[in-house]
C-alpha cells in the first residue's frame, strides 16, 4: 500500500466514521476504533480539554473494553487506536483559511510529542490496518497509542 494520505484501504477492509471493520479468518471480525474528538484530536490528552469531552473520549475506550469482553466468543476482537496530531487535509486546509501556510503549520506541534512533529497519515493508518488484520489475531481489549509519544 502506498503511503498516500488520501489512500485507500486495502480489500476487505472498511473505513465508517471512526472504525475500521475487516472480516478475519473463521468468520469472526476485528474492529479498531479511533479515539478522536470533533477537532480531529486525539484521545492521547495531553492539555486541558472539558469534562464533557473527555467523558466522551474515554467512553470510547470504555466501549472497546466492552465490546471485546462481549464479543470475543463469537470470533469479533475489538481494539482502540489514539492516534496524535496527524498532519491531514483537514488540517491544511484549516490552516490555509486562517491565513497560515504549511510551513507555519508544522511548526505548531513541535511540542505536543516526543518526537516534535506531526505524523504523516500512512504513519497512523499503518498501525491500524496491522490491528485489524491477522497478524493481530491475538490483540483484543487494547488501546494502541500512536501519538508519537
Amino acid at each position: 500500500m502506498a503511503t498516500q494520505p488520501n489512500q485507500a484501504l486495502p480489500n476487505g477492509y472498511r473505513l465508517n466514521e471512526y472504525t475500521i471493520v475487516r472480516k478475519i479468518g473463521g468468520g469472526g471480525f476485528s474492529m479498531v476504533y479511533l479515539a478522536r474528538d470533533d477537532n480531529n484530536q486525539s484521545v492521547a490528552i495531553k492539555e486541558y480539554l472539558p469534562g464533557a469531552l473527555v467523558l466522551a473520549l474515554w467512553g470510547v475506550l470504555a466501549m472497546t473494553r466492552t465490546l471485546a469482553c462481549e464479543e470475543a466468543a463469537h470470533g469479533v476482537r475489538v481494539n482502540a487506536v489514539c492516534p496524535g496530531s496527524t498532519l491531514t487535509s483537514f488540517h491544511i486546509e484549516k490552516a490555509r483559511a486562517a491565513g497560515k501556510s504549511v510551513e507555519l503549520l508544522k511548526t505548531e506541534r513541535q511540542t505536543t510529542s516526543l518526537l516534535s512533529r506531526w505524523a504523516m497519515p500512512h504513519e497512523v493508518a499503518w498501525p491500524i490496518i496491522w490491528l485489524a488484520s491477522d497478524e493481530a489475531s491475538f490483540m483484543t481489549c487494547a488501546t494502541l497509542m500512536v501519538d508519537g509519544g
